[in-house]
């Protein structure tokens, strides 16, 4: 699971740039900003996650290479979460599309990057798929179960 560093904090408050580059292991996508040494180095971002953990994966094969995250406490990004495909920040708002993305990937991303992690994903999976059928969500419930099994079928 991800958590933002800082998240809900006034620009006042921000943490110092020390402090916020030992906590990070990844970049929101919609705030990286790189070399191109390091990205002819490192390789672009992985195509098959298409939405969702392509910056983690980057960053984590970035910092395997032994490269460091930055951050620029001065910069402003200005981000519209959910606004590529629609959908909301709250998980019952959720388009199914990100819900989609979301489970999917994070298996994705911990079998090529932590397999060591996967009875832990699948176990939160198993979790998600409980809160689903709890919530009356039938149609994610079962978009949940065919994901842990290898059916790739994504929603229209």
């Amino acid at each position: 699971m991800s958590r933002h560093i800082g998240e809900g904090m006034s620009l006042e408050n921000r943490l110092p740039q020390a402090v916020v580059e030992e906590k990070m292991s990844y970049i929101v996508g919609a705030s990286v900003f790189a070399r191109l040494s390091a990205v002819t180095k490192l390789g672009l971002m992985e195509e098959r996650y298409f939405l969702y953990f392509e910056e983690i994966d980057w960053a984590t094969r970035a910092r395997r290479l032994g490269m460091k995250l930055g951050y620029a406490p001065a910069s402003l990004v200005y981000h519209k979460e959910g606004g590529t495909i629609g959908t909301s920040v709250m998980a019952r708002r959720k388009s199914l599309l990100a819900d989609y993305y979301g489970v999917k990937n994070r298996l994705v991303m911990t079998r090529r990057l932590f397999p060591w992690a996967l009875p832990t994903v699948y176990l939160a999976m198993l979790i998600t798929l409980a809160k689903r059928l709890l919530n009356g969500q039938f149609d994610r419930a079962w978009m949940v179960t065919k994901i842990m099994f290898g059916v790739d079928q994504r929603p229209k």
